[in-house]
């Protein structure tokens, strides 16, 4: 199930010239100008923002134990299923709580989330199986470097196709201690998207697609 939220709350992406994504993805950028997201020559979101989250939990609100280090949980999509739709994403994201640590809330609960984020001791990996199978994260990569993995690996994006499904293990490299308040710790991946038409990433004829991008002046004439 996916889950749409609103991008002017959470991201605001970058101005993206089709050409840009032309360079790497041609079938990509021809689908999203057929779809009306690149009207201008640049990328809009007026079809509206969806994200997917995958979420893995150490530990339980009822805990009252360290949880020793090397602990591997498996992210799960949340809510559970698969892929429902064709999906270009744009960006990928990820999130750490520690809810139980300071359960009054407050300005302390918020600092605290944040630092501990910038260096979690987490270590993911992340698989995604679509028209392809992207190795983003195909070994344990520090959970705070899987957005610039994935920015490195596909620098447009790529495409999650209807029954897509989104492999992540994770682990902690240090024990979470009761006495922080680490009974109960989330790592979210969140990866922001753009819905396409179903099944026209992958009915589109790459050659076709060059040559029209090529006319339209998004793709070089050698390309």
């Amino acid at each position: 199930m996916i889950i749409p939220i609103e991008t002017s709350k959470r991201w605001t992406p970058k101005p993206l010239w089709l050409g840009e994504v032309a360079a790497y993805d041609p079938k990509l950028a021809f689908v999203a100008l057929g779809a009306g997201l690149a009207d201008t020559g640049y990328v809009t979101d007026t079809s509206g923002w969806e994200v997917l989250t995958l979420k893995a939990t150490w530990g339980s609100a009822t805990n009252t134990a360290d949880i020793p280090a090397n602990t591997g949980v498996k992210g799960q999509l949340v809510p559970p299923g698969i892929v429902e739709a064709d999906l270009w994403v744009r960006k990928v994201a990820y999130t750490v709580r520690r809810p139980v640590a300071f359960p009054d809330g407050g300005v302390l609960r918020a600092q605290s989330d944040y630092f501990n984020m910038l260096n979690p001791c987490i270590n993911a990996t992340l698989k995604i199986n679509s028209f392809c199978r992207y190795m983003i994260s195909p070994a344990p990569t520090p959970l705070e470097l899987i957005p610039e993995s994935f920015s490195f690996a596909c620098p447009a994006g790529l495409v999650l196709r209807c029954s897509s499904s989104i492999e992540s293990d994770m682990a902690n490299v240090r024990d979470f201690q009761a006495s922080a308040g680490e009974t109960e710790v989330s790592a979210s991946i969140t990866f922001h998207c753009l819905r396409l038409p179903q099944g026209a990433y992958g009915g589109c004829d790459e050659q076709q697609a060059r040559a029209i991008l090529r006319e339209l002046g998004y793709l070089a004439r050698s390309a």
